[in-house]
Formats: C-alpha cells, sequence, structure tokens
C-alpha cells in the first residue's frame, strides 16, 4: 500500500512537471490482439511503479515499459505484448497525473497492487471515512470493461466507489505524436468533493432519521 506523504504545493509542482514532460514523449496505440488481451500478465501496476519511482518522479517511456512487460510476460506475440503495453501505459499515466492532483486536494490517497486487482484505482481518507475511486475512459468498451471488473470483483460492503470517466471530448488532451495523450482534467477533482459531501450528508441523513426513529 503507497501512503508516501507530500505537500499539496509539491503535488501541484510535479503535476505541471510531469504535464510538461509528457509533452515530449512519444505515444501511438496499436492495434490490439484479442488472444493477449485476455492473456494473464504480471502486475502493470507493479511494473509501472518499480520504472518509475516515487510519485514525483517520472514515467518511462511507451517503449521502454513494452519492452520491459515483455520480458517478464513469457508471451511469444511481440506485437500484441506491445499493444497491449502501449495502452496501459496510457492509463497508468492518467492514474500517476490524477493521483498528483488529489494529493494536492486531500491529506491521505492510498494506492495499491491489491486496490488496482480489486477494481479501484485509489482510496482517498477523508474525515476518517474511505472513499473508492475508479478512473476509466468514457467509451462504450470501457464501460463494459468496467462492468466485467464489478462483476468478478464486487465493492466491499459500506464503501462508496465513484467512477471518474474521462471525456474524449473534454479532456486535458497533451500535443503528444504521433497520437495525443488524453488525461483527466484536473478540475475534475470537484467532481470527487462533491460526491464525497454528498455521500456524507446521506450518511448524516441516516443518523438522524434512526435516531429520530427510535423509542424515547
Amino acid at each position: 500500500m503507497k501512503t508516501c506523504r507530500i505537500m499539496p504545493s509539491d503535488a501541484e509542482r510535479a503535476r505541471a512537471r510531469l504535464e510538461a514532460a509528457l509533452g515530449g514523449y512519444r505515444v501511438d496505440f496499436l492495434p490490439a490482439h484479442p488472444k493477449v488481451e485476455r492473456a494473464l500478465f504480471p502486475s502493470l501496476v507493479g511494473l509501472y511503479w518499480d520504472l518509475t519511482g516515487p510519485l514525483t518522479a517520472l514515467p518511462p517511456t511507451q517503449e521502454v515499459f513494452a519492452t520491459h512487460l515483455y520480458s517478464l510476460a513469457g508471451i511469444a506475440d511481440p506485437a500484441g505484448v506491445r499493444a497491449r503495453a502501449y495502452k496501459a501505459w496510457a492509463a497508468l499515466v492518467r492514474q500517476h497525473h490524477f493521483e498528483l492532483v488529489l494529493r494536492a486536494h486531500f491529506p491521505l490517497v492510498l494506492r495499491a497492487e491489491l486496490l488496482d486487482l480489486e477494481g479501484l484505482d485509489f482510496v482517498v481518507i477523508e474525515s476518517g471515512c474511505a472513499y473508492g475511486l475508479a478512473l476509466s475512459v468514457k467509451t462504450g468498451p470501457a464501460h463494459d470493461w468496467a462492468a466485467v471488473k464489478r462483476q468478478r470483483h464486487p465493492v466491499p460492503p459500506g464503501l462508496p466507489v465513484r467512477e471518474l470517466y474521462l471525456d474524449l471530448d473534454d479532456c486535458l488532451s497533451l500535443p503528444t505524436s504521433p497520437k495525443p495523450l488524453a488525461l483527466h482534467r484536473p478540475e475534475q477533482v470537484q467532481e470527487v468533493e462533491a460526491w464525497i459531501a454528498a455521500v456524507q450528508a446521506e450518511r448524516r441523513a441516516a443518523l438522524l432519521a434512526e435516531a429520530n426513529g427510535r423509542p424515547r
């Protein structure tokens, strides 16, 4: 479980540095190989952070990530593994970027490989309560895959979870080449804050209703 503490101002600076650096990366996406897409891989989250280091560091390039994944995967389809790696790299960079956004607004943000296996990207702790976040791209296949993950890993009882979607028509698009890199807009943290506030209000209302319904 990763719980490194950084100051909000440091998180903001790290995010700005990440956005500036990523603009110089080569980013591409390749046709998927269905058999490789369904294959079991080593932890992609673990590999990404092994290659990146601390949260404030810069990620590996797509090609470096793909090369390391191929060396670990044991799948004799280099093109298929590269396509899978390129797609995973973009998703992991989006998570990296939005984690810095979250850490500029919340004092405790948890990230772990185990959370990823449960279909969650982060758990935010606010006022002593936990809130799960799952990031995704707002496309049909992404919605379908999110539903599959939720069937495989039902939400733990009592844990509110928010699916935070990236709208490709309204996102932070970096001018990478040959393909642009889409990131969640930092302003989407306001969606998270509003959602947490709504959950807290629902809980207070439920407690009040329960208290008022008790016999005196």
